[in-house]
């Protein structure tokens, strides 16, 4: 094979899953039950940290963007450059990649906070999970 072509495994720093709930849990309607979790593995899928709090009142994908955003932040404070995260939110996965571009302003506010803060990674990308399968972060 053509050593140009030939892509070399990257090798993931960090796991991380994050999600973020309102008590309300509807996207129009702030409740001040909003919450965040998130979950951080090692390359070894060893849990090395967990966030879990209030955030006071938003919408639930007001919670959702600020748990990406807290999984940002914390990967960056533990030293990880290469990071893989995970949500169960189609709506920040999709507009966080680029896929969507989004109507409401505030949706586009939190996404551009966070691939601002993304830019200190070497890689990042975020992936959408089914909500059963991030009860770690939940």
């Amino acid at each position: 094979m053509d050593e140009l072509f030939e892509q070399k495994p990257i090798v993931i720093d960090y796991l991380i899953y994050c999600d973020g709930a309102s008590g309300g849990n509807t996207n129009d309607v702030k409740t001040d039950y909003a919450g965040i979790g998130v979950v951080i593995k090692d390359s070894c899928k060893k849990i090395v940290k967990k966030v879990s709090k209030r955030i006071g009142l938003a919408t639930n994908n007001e919670a959702e963007w600020q748990g990406l955003i807290c999984a940002i932040e914390t990967a960056k404070d533990m030293g990880g450059s290469k990071i893989k995260i995970y949500s169960d939110s189609q709506l920040v996965v999709n507009m966080f990649n680029g896929c969507w571009t989004g109507k409401d302003e505030r949706m586009k506010r939190y996404r551009d906070e966070a691939r601002e803060k993304a830019k200190d990674f070497e890689y990042v990308k975020a992936e959408w999970i089914p909500r059963e399968k991030n009860e770690l972060a939940d």
